[in-house]
C-alpha cells in the first residue's frame, strides 16, 4: 500500500473559522491553499508512488469524522498537514506550526522546515513559544489540546500560515503559490 499524505483544509463553511480583514472568511483560505497543493502534488514528478487524500470539510465532514477516516485508511509512511490561518489581529505578525508531543523527529523537522521556509518567503516571523525549537504542542496553543495531532495515528502538522490582517495577508496573496509549494516539497521528504 501506498503511503497516504493527507491535506486537510482546517475550516468549513458551518464553521468558517477567522474572518480576515477583507471580510472573507479563514474557510475560503484554507480551501484555496488546500487546493494549490493537492494540484502541486497531483502535478510532481518525484511522487514516488505516494498517493494523497484531500480531505475537505466543504465535504460536511465533522472532525471526529476527518480523525476517523484517517485513521481507518493510512498506511505506512503516511502523514498529513491542517492548513489554517491566525486570525485578524492587527499588531500581529509571523507563521508557526504544531505538532503532537508523540510525533516523530522528522515530523517536527518537516514542522520546523515549513514554518521557517514560510516566514523568510513571506518576511513574517517564525512564531515560536519555546525558542529552542521551532514548532509548539498543542497544550502550548490557545484552545490548549488539538485533537487532529493528537487522535491521529499518522505523523500530522497544523501550520498556521500568516494572520489575516492587512500586512500578512497580502503578503501571503502576492506568495500563495509558492507557500503551496513549499508545503509539497516538506510532505513529501
Amino acid at each position: 500500500m501506498k503511503p497516504i499524505i493527507y491535506i486537510i483544509a482546517g475550516h468549513s463553511k458551518s464553521t468558517p473559522g477567522a474572518t480576515a480583514y477583507t471580510g472573507i472568511s479563514e474557510h475560503t483560505y484554507t480551501v484555496e491553499l488546500q487546493s494549490l497543493v493537492a494540484k502541486q502534488i497531483k502535478d510532481c514528478e518525484t511522487l514516488q508512488g505516494t498517493s494523497m487524500d484531500v480531505i475537505t470539510e466543504e465535504q460536511i465532514f465533522s472532525n471526529y469524522q476527518v480523525r476517523q477516516m484517517i485513521n481507518t485508511y493510512a498506511t505506512a509512511g503516511s502523514r498529513g498537514i491542517d492548513i489554517h490561518f491566525n486570525n485578524n489581529n492587527p499588531s500581529a505578525t509571523g507563521t508557526e506550526v504544531v505538532v503532537s508531543r508523540n510525533t516523530s523527529n522528522e515530523n517536527k523537522l518537516r514542522a520546523e522546515n515549513i514554518a521557517r521556509r514560510i516566514s523568510v518567503l513571506l518576511n513574517i516571523p517564525h512564531r515560536k513559544r519555546v525558542q529552542s525549537r521551532g514548532y509548539m504542542y498543542p497544550d502550548e496553543t490557545f484552545v490548549g489540546a488539538l485533537a487532529i495531532l493528537d487522535e491521529t495515528k499518522i505523523p500530522m502538522i497544523l501550520v498556521e500560515v500568516c494572520f489575516l490582517n492587512e500586512n500578512d495577508l497580502k503578503k501571503y496573496e502576492a506568495n500563495k503559490k509558492e507557500v503551496a509549494k513549499i508545503i509539497v516539497e516538506e510532505m513529501l521528504k
